[in-house]
Formats: C-alpha cells, sequence, structure tokens
C-alpha cells in the first residue's frame, strides 16, 4: 500500500485553464492505491464515474476521488457533491479534490465550508479567486496579500498555495526542478558587459547597486534580464482593479537613464516610476532630459500589494 501523503481529505483546487491543476491531482493521485475521476476523462490508473454513479460506488481503503474540471455543476450535480463531502468528513480513508475554475461562478463557493484545504495554482488570474476565498473566510487583508506576494515570487512552474479552511494558516507546496540561480555577481557581470559594449558603464552601475540594494536582485532574470512586477493603473474608481503582470529590462532603464539624448521607452520610464515611488531611487542618476520630460508626462503605475 503506497504512503496516503494528502494534506487533507478534502481539497478544492482553483486555476485557470493550463496552471497545473490537473498536475497537482495527479501528483495527490500517486499517493493512493484507488484513483476514481468524476466528470473527466480519468486519470492514470484510475477509474472514471459519473456524477449518478457516486452514490452506488463503494470505495476502497486508500482511495482519492477526483472531480475534475468543475466549471458550471446543475444543482442536482452540486447536492451530489456536497452530500459526498459531508461523507468523507466521517470516513478517513477517503480523498477527494474538487478541480475549479472560479469559487464564485459556478456554484462552488456554497461549498467551501465543507473543504478542509484550499489550493490555487501559481498565475496572475487566479488573484481574484485567492482574494474572494480569503473574504468570505474573513481572513485578514494585509497578511493574505503578503501571502499572495511572496507566493507569486516563487520560481518553480508548478507552486501551489495552500491554505487550511480551519486555521487560516498558508503553506507553499512545490512540484518539479527548480532551474540553478545564478548567483547575484554573475547578474551584475552579465548588466555590467552589456551596457559596457555601448559605452555606458560607470554611473549606470552606480544605480544598479543602488536599485538592488533595495530590490532582491534574486528578482532579476538572468535570461533576459528583466524583472516581474504586478502593476495597477492609479484610478480614481474604488472598483477592484485586477493586477497585471509585466516584464521591464533593467538593461533599458539602465541606458536610457543615464545616457543623454536617447530616445528612452516607455516601459523603462514606468519602470523607473514605480521604483521611485516604492523604493525612493535618486533623480541624480538621471542625465537624460528626454527620459525627465517622459517621466513627468506618463501617468503614474503602481505596484499591486501582492507584487
Amino acid at each position: 500500500m503506497s504512503e496516503n501523503k494528502s494534506p487533507s481529505r478534502s481539497v478544492l483546487v482553483c486555476g485557470q485553464s493550463g496552471s497545473g491543476k490537473t498536475t497537482y491531482a495527479r501528483d495527490l493521485a500517486s499517493n493512493f492505491d484507488h484513483v476514481f475521476t468524476v466528470n473527466g476523462e480519468g486519470l492514470p490508473g484510475g477509474k472514471s464515474l459519473g456524477y449518478a454513479e457516486i452514490a452506488a460506488t463503494k470505495f476502497p481503503e486508500n482511495s482519492a476521488v477526483v472531480f475534475d474540471d468543475v466549471i458550471k455543476p446543475n444543482p442536482a450535480q452540486v447536492e451530489v457533491l456536497r452530500k459526498f463531502l459531508v461523507y468523507i468528513k466521517r470516513h478517513a480513508a477517503v480523498t477527494v479534490a474538487v478541480l475549479t475554475h472560479s469559487v464564485t461562478t459556478n456554484n462552488t463557493f456554497e461549498l467551501m465550508q465543507h473543504f478542509d484545504s484550499i489550493v490555487f495554482t501559481k498565475c496572475t488570474p487566479n488573484y481574484r479567486n485567492f482574494a474572494d476565498t480569503c473574504r468570505a473566510l474573513k481572513l485578514e487583508k494585509t497578511r493574505c496579500e503578503g501571502e499572495w506576494r511572496g507566493f507569486l515570487l516563487r520560481k518553480k512552474k508548478f507552486c501551489y498555495l495552500v491554505l487550511t479552511v480551519s486555521s487560516g494558516e498558508f503553506k507553499v507546496e512545490e512540484l518539479g526542478v527548480t532551474p540553478e540561480e545564478k548567483s547575484d555577481e554573475e547578474k551584475r557581470s552579465r548588466v555590467q558587459g552589456i551596457l559596457s559594449s555601448m559605452g555606458q558603464s560607470d554611473l549606470a552601475m552606480q544605480m544598479y547597486d543602488h536599485l538592488f540594494s533595495n530590490f532582491s536582485p534574486s528578482r532579476l532574470d538572468y535570461k533576459d534580464l528583466s524583472i516581474t512586477l504586478f502593476l495597477v493603473k492609479d484610478s480614481a474608481s474604488t472598483k477592484r482593479q485586477e493586477p497585471k503582470e509585466k516584464k521591464f529590462s533593467v538593461c533599458d532603464l539602465l541606458f536610457y537613464a543615464t545616457t543623454p539624448e536617447t530616445v528612452p521607452s516607455e516601459d523603462s520610464v514606468r519602470l523607473f516610476l514605480v521604483l521611485t515611488k516604492e523604493f525612493n531611487v535618486p533623480t541624480l542618476f538621471l542625465r537624460n532630459p528626454k527620459f525627465k520630460e517622459l517621466a513627468e508626462s506618463l501617468s503614474t503605475v503602481n505596484l499591486h500589494k501582492g507584487w
């Protein structure tokens, strides 16, 4: 008999298509001797079931039941799922995972109280599910946003934020292998090499050193020397705005800011505006009048609290 490594008996897995829900379910199911898939093609080594078959099925000890792609279940299916979740609370030999795109638009919201844990895949649009869940469970907003911020910074492709419903505590689970991370010095050396080849190094590297004394070099992608931020535009509207993921070139910022008479890209200026607001980057590094002019004309962009 394989070891049951499941963190709970009932798991709601939230995320958009292609964000890793099935990967999580497949990894979870691999710890069980018997696997059943409801409303799906079935997991490797498992058996497919329809909603109507659940009540009549006797699930052996150490079984996992995966409800795949629960998008818009009808009232009868919701009732089947509700009864099954209540049932497994009394039968520890069965673990269930429900995979869904949304916690609010497909009738799964009313079932949230029956889950032991809720799992979020690592993708920016999933913030809506995360925020709605935290609000429904009356969790403290600032703490939740901090958890989401740290979660998005994880480098592994298949990374999951797991919320234990009873305690309101979070943890991160990672699957797969993380590529070897380059050292801070290797990243700095690569940036310096590019800037030197363009005839601009000393002042630009002073700006780099100041920038990354406030902003962790681990955020710099060695492949394209970019950093990823999650942004919302300033707005007088009280309507909630979804954070947008955006990559910015650090070399562009350093070159255009410190090289007179070059025409800067808007992205390089917007990155400067964000960092200046968040980390107080001195304007004394700016030696390009056109950079200054563009900075004054562009609307401010804010870092989302969950960056």
